[in-house]
């Protein structure tokens, strides 16, 4: 009787180490899945969108000569741009030739010589301000959360800040907004064309500064 009782706990035993033992190698299968979720959820790749691409404002230099909306709002209503210089640096054609092409939201042209003159022609009937900044990639900027009192402050990190309040396009001059020096010392690189109304950055347009090349 002890002998049948010895071999019937020697079997519950046996049986009760190898539930623990599927137990144990459960975990071990589960716990490097759970890890793994956890790290390809933090890592950088889940977290590729800047806040300016959540935006839909693209500022990488990818979108040059593109009018971008920065935010829904009721605020303000660019239905085209046209940019030219009056430099002569360039061989664009003329505000007569752009003008017959009418007002463009793409295909602008965004490449310019530092020390030289940007015309900006808009259709538009209400009152912006156009503010130019420098882009700097290692600032993560959302534009479109942004207000003007933040571009002010950007604007003046610069000694030759482009700033233009209270504009309105003119008619008799071919919907002529402003016109602005590019200074040499402003430096090269991705610049942001910023239309605002109602202390909001309504539209953005990118361009490209380059050296005036050297005779």
């Amino acid at each position: 009787m002890k002998r049948t009782t010895a071999v019937f706990a020697a079997m519950l035993l046996a049986v009760s180490c190898t539930g623990c033992g599927g137990s144990s190698t459960g975990n071990q299968t589960d716990t490097p899945a759970a890890q793994s979720s956890a790290s390809a959820d933090s890592s950088p790749a889940a977290n590729t969108n800047s806040s300016a691409q959540a935006s839909g404002v693209i500022t990488d230099g990818s979108k040059c000569g593109v009018l971008q909306k920065c935010a829904e709002q009721d605020a303000l209503t660019i239905k085209g741009l046209i940019l030219t210089t009056g430099s002569g640096h360039h061989n664009y054609p003329s505000i007569a030739d752009l003008i017959g092409k009418g007002y463009q939201t793409e295909g602008l042209y965004s490449e310019y010589y530092l020390n030289e003159w940007i015309e900006v022609y808009a259709d538009c009937d209400q009152e912006v301000s156009l503010y130019v900044v420098k882009d700097k990639p290692e600032r993560e900027r959302d534009y479109a959360a942004m207000t003007e009192t933040d571009l002010i402050k950007i604007s003046g990190e610069s000694h030759y800040p482009n700033i233009a309040t209270g504009l309105t396009p003119n008619a008799d001059e071919n919907g002529n907004l402003t016109s602005f020096y590019v200074h040499p010392e402003l430096g090269e690189g991705l610049y942001n064309m910023c239309f605002v109304s109602g202390d909001k950055i309504c539209y953005l347009v990118q361009i490209r500064l380059t050296p005036e090349p050297t005779e």
